[in-house]
């Protein structure tokens, strides 16, 4: 919307349906005439129960990780955050997690030595050493 300089839903009500149709169609410009005047035939839906719980970071340029000692560190951050997360669903719909996925991406590292560094740093690093609890098998 920012090619017609619209930055609020009232600005966005006060273009003419024409001039909107110019510029993203017919079938878009009445439906978003429509929300810019209130109105929406749209029945109201029930919230769902989230299907995943999620945590991550980014870390490009001069924030790249560059190192295993950086990797871990952050690894203990996520972990914390998603561990608070993992307990507040827990309270919210009594039910835990059954799966966890971790996901490393250095295409963006500045040299395959920072790729296997972060790679390594994250297998090495168990779930006790994560998180500070054992692991299903130390546990067993």
């Amino acid at each position: 919307m920012a090619g017609l300089g619209i930055n609020t839903v009232g600005e966005l009500a006060a273009i003419p349906l024409a001039r909107l149709e110019a510029f993203v169609g017919q079938e878009q410009a009445a439906w978003l005439s429509r929300l810019a005047q209130g109105k929406d035939g749209e029945e109201v839906k029930p919230r769902t129960l989230p299907k995943s719980i999620s945590c991550g970071k980014t870390f490009r340029g001069n924030t790249a990780l560059n190192g295993s000692t950086a990797v871990h560190k952050w690894l203990q951050e996520l972990a914390a955050e998603l561990q608070e997360r993992i307990e507040a669903d827990r309270k919210d719909y009594q039910r835990l997690p059954q799966l966890l996925t971790v996901s490393i991406d250095s295409a963006g590292a500045d040299s395959e030595g920072q790729a296997a560094a972060a790679a390594a740093a994250a297998s090495s690093a168990g779930a006790s050493n994560i998180i500070g609890g054992p692991t299903a098998a130390e546990a067993g």
